[in-house]
């Protein structure tokens, strides 16, 4: 109790990610722990795994260098997505900026997936349910949820998908099946 009273404390005046990363990085391995960070041991010297050290870099993306794929869509329609993070980087979760433009798109998620509204408006049907994605607005879709992406003029928002390596997962199960 005494060791967590810091941590409690920190919380209220502080970004508890960051408080709680600090306090996992400095706080000394317990019995049976396994290292989790390059560099640290267990309790049986055995050192961290590197298995992710090509992909552990840090990646900065100015918005005048973001690299757009644009698929268009019928009438005039448009999606845009600036992959900011994805399998070249980051062997967990994929992200980046999407832009909708005057489109109507069904799809299936074969991902989690979560929206954070920068402007316009988004608007996810899920059924007969229609979330309308607003600047500050935030939404998760788990994994094969059927829905249809909507945008009346341009819409903006972050994404992030998990697993990033979601593509290579499904030709997986497609060729399973033949």
């Amino acid at each position: 109790q005494e060791r967590d009273a810091p941590l409690a404390r920190a919380r209220i005046g502080e970004n508890f990610v960051d408080v709680r990363h600090r306090a996992t990085r400095a706080a000394p391995l317990r019995a049976g722990r396994r290292a989790d960070t390059v560099g640290e041991t267990d309790r049986h010297a055995r050192p961290a795994k590197e298995t992710n050290m090509a992909k552990s870099v840090i990646k900065f993306i100015k918005a005048k260098n973001r690299k757009w794929e644009t698929t268009k869509l019928p009438p005039k329609g448009k999606v845009s997505l600036g992959r900011d993070v994805d399998t070249d980087i980051s062997s967990t979760i994929g992200g980046g900026v999407s832009v909708f433009t005057n489109c109507k798109m069904p799809w299936t998620v074969k991902y989690d997936e979560y929206f954070y509204g920068l402007s316009g408006t988004l608007t996810i049907r899920v059924g007969r349910k229609a979330y309308h994605i607003k600047a500050g607005d935030g939404l998760w879709l788990p994994a094969n949820t059927k829905l249809v992406y909507e945008a009346k003029g341009t819409a903006k928002a972050v994404y992030v998908v998990y697993p990033v390596n979601w593509r290579q997962i499904e030709a997986r199960k497609a060729k399973k099946k033949k």
